[in-house]
């Protein structure tokens, strides 16, 4: 019974998530819009990290506000009402969120989807409370304990002043302040939660879309997300640790999240790759000149040479965002490379597989197919055969699944085929490679349309075990399968997303309830008909 409850968990868990990450096809607003949106992020993120708090001048982070859209905002709100109106504002946002959330899950596993305003309203605080303003509720949430920051990087009035007067110590765990931080700590451990749950799956299912936000795998926005956490947070352990840990923590965190997106090039459109990369490339710059900063007896000086090295260290960071460009173009580019190198083996595989076939079958088609759906090769066979390749292309199976989606991103006439031969090839050289068939078995519902072929493969998937983002990635390819499925049989031309899919249902149990009752009805008229003929039969 406890696993079977488990398995209903799991499957609510994952209604909500695909519900949460079904997006609506490209279009340049779309492509325009997930930019600005992530640039908002950046500035956060980045206003952040050149906070007093990190070592940085008070010049430094005074010129570091104005960058940042979300922080001029609040200036501009903060003028007019008190600042501890965000904290209100935020709180209840967070709270919305994971009601709405959970009140998502409820409907879900009972089955009864009446309306999907929640649906809608769970989409939009998604992409305001977890991907654009993160940064600025996490820190608008933890007002009650700023004021345990090493180096307060706010003039404005702590809770305990509020409550207190002016001058009054920090007390965030005193009466009356406990009754508003633990609630308020509480909800963002929820909070934290909430968002890492929508990272770790935050993947794109169908692999030929062209929706900019899309991503293939989570786990790289999950390292950027505890880049984040760990940037807001360890400011508040300032005083019971080194300084010196805060940025290190943060250096850490940034070095591998630019590590798995240099690895993944985890988004379908190569422009949001180089945003990102930049993105995280600056982090690191910052957060290593935080480290230098923090660990100079200079650091809490404002005097000219320190203020005219800072100015420096800031010049360089558009440097070090064209150098995050650089190094994402730069493995682009050597995946293109080792794929030009696949093409010519893949032109030599189908030659010699034509000069063995029958002359009567010497189709392209036909030599194609036989090369390419061969059965698998045990790992002797691997061993022995190793002398039919010139050299291992891929270094694991996360590079070769890299190579196959930038060579889908392509869109050449005769990628479909390079592209099961480059994925076949893949399979080869690391058998073990769980990421890779998965991607084939997207390849093979999306692309190649062998529906039957692909349920066996995700059968065999399945038994050997897979981690719970790649079980939510089969998961989504049979919803999204089906939505396809269902929009072919309408004549839509392209496929429906899932809050379309909802509605359609909705109104389709609409009309059947009404035919029923319309049924009813007419039997019952025809019921009382009868009985009142056989009354009076020659009336």
């Amino acid at each position: 019974m406890g696993g079977w409850d488990t398995e209903i968990a799991k499957e609510t868990l994952f209604r909500i998530l695909f519900v949460m990450r079904d997006s609506p096809h490209y279009s340049k607003s779309a492509m325009r819009q997930t930019i600005f949106l992530f640039g908002i992020d950046m500035l956060q993120v980045l206003r952040t990290l050149l906070s007093p708090t990190y070592g940085w001048s008070s010049r430094t982070f005074y010129f570091a506000q104005w960058m940042d859209v979300v922080h001029v905002g609040e200036i501009l709100v903060t003028s007019a009402i008190p600042r501890v109106s965000l904290f209100v504002v935020s709180f209840l946002l967070v709270f919305v969120a994971i009601a709405d959330a959970l009140y998502c899950c409820r409907i879900f596993r009972a089955g009864e989807i009446n309306s999907i305003v929640p649906i809608k309203l769970l989409r939009f605080l998604v992409t305001l409370v977890v991907t654009t303003l993160y940064s600025s509720t996490i820190k608008w949430l933890l007002m009650p304990l700023e004021c345990l920051a090493a180096s307060p990087s706010s003039s404005h009035p702590t809770f305990s002043e509020l409550l207190h007067g002016d001058g009054a110590a920090c007390t965030p765990w005193a009466v009356p302040e406990i009754a508003i931080t633990v609630p308020t700590l509480l909800l963002t451990v929820f909070y934290v939660s909430f968002a890492i749950t929508a990272c770790f799956f935050s993947l794109g299912v169908n692999t030929l879309s062209e929706c900019p936000r899309y991503a293939y795998t989570g786990r790289v926005e999950l390292w950027y997300l505890a880049s984040k956490v760990a940037a807001t947070f360890t400011p508040l352990l300032a005083t019971h640790t080194s300084p010196v840990l805060t940025p290190v923590l943060v250096f850490l965190c940034a070095a591998r999240t630019l590590y798995l997106h240099l690895a993944a090039h985890p988004f379908q459109s190569h422009l949001i790759n180089l945003l990102r990369g930049g993105t995280y490339t600056a982090m690191l710059y910052l957060a290593l000149c935080s480290t230098i900063l923090l660990g100079t007896s200079h650091a809490a000086n404002d005097d000219f040479r320190f203020q005219t090295a800072q100015w420096a260290a800031l010049g360089g960071l558009p440097l070090c965002f064209l150098f995050g460009f650089f190094l994402v173009h730069r493995k682009r580019r050597q995946l293109l490379t080792v794929l030009d190198q696949l093409q010519t083996e893949f032109d030599q595989a189908v030659l010699l597989s034509a000069e063995d076939a029958p002359s009567h079958s010497r189709s392209f088609r036909t030599v194609l197919r036989t090369s390419l759906e061969q059965e698998p090769r045990s790992s002797s066979e691997v061993f022995f055969a190793s002398t039919r390749w010139q050299c291992q292309r891929f270094a694991d199976g996360t590079e070769a699944v890299t190579a196959a989606r930038v060579l889908l991103r392509r869109k050449e006439t005769r990628n479909p085929e390079l592209l099961a031969f480059v994925v076949k090839r893949g399979l080869e050289e690391h058998p073990e490679s769980k990421e890779l068939k998965v991607l084939n078995i997207t390849l093979l519902r999306f692309l190649r349309r062998q529906a039957a072929h692909s349920v066996s493969e995700e059968k065999l998937v399945r038994n050997e075990g897979l981690p719970l983002d790649l079980q939510f990635l089969l998961y989504a390819v049979d919803r999204k399968a089906e939505q396809d499925y269902n929009a072919e049989m309408l004549g839509t031309g392209e496929g429906l997303n899932v809050v379309q899919v909802i509605e359609l249902e909705k109104k389709m149990r609409t009309a059947h309830d009404a035919h029923r009752a319309c049924v009813t009805e007419m039997k019952a008229f025809w019921q009382t008909f009868a009985l009142r003929k056989r009354a009076r039969p020659f009336a």
